[in-house]
């Protein structure tokens, strides 16, 4: 199984919040194929560096992630996506 992480998914596993628990929960009952995008990449790194420039350790949590490339394709397809998602 294959399962896609958005930044914030991935920054709940270094920084705990209400909901990282449940998160950790569900990925190891099922141990899925975690993917993510190039621009995960950067806003996780961005986040992790706050946390890190604020004393904690919040570790690589991009380690084991399969990075996707953000073609203009794939951008243009997510703005077209996007409206639809944010209506339900």
């Amino acid at each position: 199984m294959k399962a896609y992480f958005d930044s914030s998914a991935i920054v709940k596993l270094g920084r705990p919040e209400q909901e990282s628990m449940a998160l950790i929960d569900y990925l190891d009952d099922r141990q899925p194929s975690a993917v993510t995008s190039m621009l995960a990449d950067v806003e996780v790194r961005r986040a992790l560096e706050r946390l890190r420039s604020r004393g904690a350790d919040p570790g690589d949590h991009l380690r084991g992630f399969f990075l996707i490339d953000l073609s203009r394709d794939v951008r243009d397809l997510a703005v077209k996506v996007a409206p639809e998602l944010s209506s339900r």
